[in-house]
């Protein structure tokens, strides 16, 4: 996401357009770190009566979501959240927050 909260996109008519997203539409990352062998993200969530999960991927291409085992998620107030897993060696790939019933 561009400016933290919408993208540039080119249209069919060459046009650049900027999408912004809607406020209460769902989780929104506001960061993301690696802190020694741990993965930190710091979202948004306007779900606090719902769970939420880290999930993992190697890769986007026949990507395969799995939870990170042992991830933590710790409330950081006024519908903040922080999720924190560990990563074993390279933390490099693919993460999401997802929202379960």
């Amino acid at each position: 996401m561009a400016g933290g909260d919408g993208a540039f996109v080119t249209g069919w008519s060459g046009k650049v357009q900027r999408l912004a997203a809607d406020a209460g539409s769902g989780v929104r990352v506001l960061g993301f770190a690696t802190e020694g062998a741990n993965v930190s993200i710091r979202f948004a969530s306007p779900f606090s009566n719902r769970r939420h999960e880290l999930e993992t991927a190697a890769g986007l291409r026949g990507v395969r979501w799995a939870a990170c085992s042992g991830a933590i998620i710790r409330s950081l107030g006024r519908d903040r959240y922080e999720a924190v897993c560990a990563a074993p060696g390279d933390p490099s790939g693919f993460y999401r927050i997802r929202v379960r019933p």
